[in-house]
Protein backbone atom coordinates (compact mmCIF):
# COMPACT_ATOMS: atom_id res chain seq x y z
CA UNK A 1 0.00 0.00 0.00
CA UNK A 2 1.31 3.07 -1.07
CA UNK A 3 1.07 6.71 1.02
CA UNK A 4 1.43 9.79 -0.63
CA UNK A 5 0.85 13.42 0.95
CA UNK A 6 1.25 16.84 -0.64
CA UNK A 7 1.23 19.33 2.12
CA UNK A 8 -0.96 22.13 1.25
CA UNK A 9 0.17 26.33 2.26
CA UNK A 10 -1.89 29.55 2.52
CA UNK A 11 -0.27 32.63 0.63
CA UNK A 12 1.44 33.33 3.53
CA UNK A 13 3.31 30.13 3.69
CA UNK A 14 1.58 29.00 6.76
CA UNK A 15 0.46 25.40 6.58
CA UNK A 16 -3.40 24.71 5.93
CA UNK A 17 -3.57 21.09 5.98
CA UNK A 18 -2.65 18.28 3.59
CA UNK A 19 -4.10 15.73 1.34
CA UNK A 20 -3.23 12.41 1.68
CA UNK A 21 -3.93 9.45 -0.81
CA UNK A 22 -3.39 5.82 -0.36
CA UNK A 23 -3.63 2.99 -2.67
CA UNK A 24 -2.32 -0.41 -3.47
CA UNK A 25 -1.62 0.59 -7.36
CA UNK A 26 -3.24 -2.31 -8.84
CA UNK A 27 -4.79 -1.63 -11.90
CA UNK A 28 -8.40 -2.82 -11.77
CA UNK A 29 -10.60 -4.15 -15.08
CA UNK A 30 -13.39 -1.83 -15.99
CA UNK A 31 -16.91 -3.84 -17.04
CA UNK A 32 -19.57 -2.22 -18.64
CA UNK A 33 -23.16 -2.20 -17.55
CA UNK A 34 -24.34 -5.22 -18.85
CA UNK A 35 -21.65 -6.81 -17.05
CA UNK A 36 -22.63 -5.65 -13.72
CA UNK A 37 -23.88 -7.88 -10.68
CA UNK A 38 -27.67 -7.61 -11.28
CA UNK A 39 -28.27 -6.27 -7.79
CA UNK A 40 -25.85 -3.21 -8.83
CA UNK A 41 -27.48 -2.19 -11.95
CA UNK A 42 -30.32 -0.23 -10.44
CA UNK A 43 -27.57 2.22 -8.55
CA UNK A 44 -26.60 3.33 -12.45
CA UNK A 45 -30.40 3.18 -13.87
CA UNK A 46 -29.08 6.61 -15.40
CA UNK A 47 -26.87 5.57 -17.77
CA UNK A 48 -28.67 4.84 -20.82
CA UNK A 49 -29.02 2.27 -23.72
CA UNK A 50 -28.44 4.59 -26.79
CA UNK A 51 -25.16 5.54 -27.97
CA UNK A 52 -24.57 2.03 -26.91
CA UNK A 53 -23.46 3.78 -23.11
CA UNK A 54 -24.06 0.39 -21.25
CA UNK A 55 -21.39 -1.07 -24.00
CA UNK A 56 -18.81 1.21 -22.34
CA UNK A 57 -16.34 0.09 -20.21
CA UNK A 58 -16.66 2.43 -17.76
CA UNK A 59 -17.72 0.42 -13.96
CA UNK A 60 -15.07 -0.60 -11.68
CA UNK A 61 -15.39 -2.61 -8.63
CA UNK A 62 -13.04 -1.26 -5.40
CA UNK A 63 -13.26 -0.68 -2.09
CA UNK A 64 -16.20 -2.57 -1.71
CA UNK A 65 -17.92 -0.59 -3.80
CA UNK A 66 -18.61 0.03 -7.29
CA UNK A 67 -17.85 3.14 -9.32
CA UNK A 68 -18.58 4.70 -12.25
CA UNK A 69 -15.46 6.28 -13.85
CA UNK A 70 -17.22 8.33 -16.29
CA UNK A 71 -19.48 10.28 -13.45
CA UNK A 72 -16.86 12.15 -11.23
CA UNK A 73 -16.34 15.41 -10.05
CA UNK A 74 -13.74 16.11 -13.32
CA UNK A 75 -10.25 16.72 -13.19
CA UNK A 76 -8.53 16.41 -9.96
CA UNK A 77 -6.95 19.25 -8.34
CA UNK A 78 -3.46 20.12 -8.76
CA UNK A 79 -2.85 19.01 -5.03
CA UNK A 80 -4.36 15.21 -6.26
CA UNK A 81 -2.33 15.68 -9.78
CA UNK A 82 0.86 15.98 -8.29
CA UNK A 83 0.40 12.54 -6.26
CA UNK A 84 -0.48 10.89 -10.51
CA UNK A 85 -4.23 11.21 -9.67
CA UNK A 86 -6.57 12.35 -13.08
CA UNK A 87 -9.81 12.38 -11.31
CA UNK A 88 -11.06 12.52 -8.04
CA UNK A 89 -15.18 11.57 -6.30
CA UNK A 90 -15.27 12.73 -3.35
CA UNK A 91 -17.74 10.93 -0.87
CA UNK A 92 -17.66 13.73 2.21
CA UNK A 93 -16.18 17.65 2.52
CA UNK A 94 -12.72 15.30 3.91
CA UNK A 95 -12.33 12.50 1.84
CA UNK A 96 -13.62 10.45 -1.66
CA UNK A 97 -11.72 8.12 -4.15
CA UNK A 98 -9.07 9.17 -6.72
CA UNK A 99 -8.99 7.58 -10.00
CA UNK A 100 -5.63 7.01 -12.59
CA UNK A 101 -6.37 6.39 -16.36
CA UNK A 102 -2.71 7.24 -17.39
CA UNK A 103 0.46 4.83 -16.93
CA UNK A 104 3.83 6.69 -15.44
CA UNK A 105 4.64 6.44 -19.28
CA UNK A 106 1.49 8.68 -19.97
CA UNK A 107 -0.26 5.88 -21.75
CA UNK A 108 -3.75 5.61 -21.18
CA UNK A 109 -5.18 2.68 -19.61
CA UNK A 110 -8.14 1.26 -22.50
CA UNK A 111 -9.95 -1.25 -20.37
CA UNK A 112 -8.62 -0.94 -16.59
CA UNK A 113 -7.92 1.86 -14.06
CA UNK A 114 -6.31 2.11 -10.42
CA UNK A 115 -8.17 3.85 -7.84
CA UNK A 116 -7.59 5.05 -4.35
CA UNK A 117 -8.88 6.76 -1.01
CA UNK A 118 -7.42 10.38 -0.45
CA UNK A 119 -8.31 12.10 3.09
CA UNK A 120 -7.94 15.73 4.32
CA UNK A 121 -5.71 16.20 6.85
CA UNK A 122 -5.68 19.42 9.34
Amino acid sequence: MSRRTTVLYNANGTRRGAIVSTSNNRERPMVAWHDLPDDVKPDFDYVKDEHDERTIQRFVYAYGSWFDVNDTEGEAPDSLKSQGWNVYLTTSFFDGYVFRHFTADGEYMDDTVVVGHFVTED
